[in-house]
């Protein structure tokens, strides 16, 4: 499904090893940085490697070429918008870092937004 927060570029895109990014042109066509990694083969592996970039999502295909594949994408500046890449059974995605999120927090983000008459 559609995500109302808008899409998320992508920061770079990691594979386990063998993983071929050629079979994936979208990635060149968007000039996303790549990078083939061993010990790539669970989404906790996946947050890992978004953390060392300046990533705040992560989504982990571990179907992708039979082989880990992990995209780094920029966070959402809305605290309610959560990580969503596209509906899929074999995916993972997540925050690379997770905060706490509280009313508080949201109430303090509307007004700095000075959203819905806060």
């Amino acid at each position: 499904g559609a995500n109302a927060c808008g899409y998320g570029k992508e920061v770079k895109v990691f594979g386990g090893s063998g993983y071929n990014f050629s079979k994936s042109s979208w990635i060149a066509a968007k000039g996303i940085e790549t990078e083939e990694v061993a010990g790539l083969s669970t989404a906790e592996h996946c947050r890992h490697f978004c953390a060392t970039t300046k990533a705040g999502l992560f989504v982990f295909a571990q179907k992708s070429q039979g082989i880990g594949r992990c995209i780094c994408k920029e966070a959402y500046a809305h605290p309610m918008c959560f990580p969503v890449y596209q509906d899929s059974v074999d995916d993972v995605s997540a925050p690379v870092l997770c905060e706490e999120s509280t009313c508080g927090k949201l109430k303090e983000y509307y007004r700095e937004q000075k959203c819905c008459g806060m």
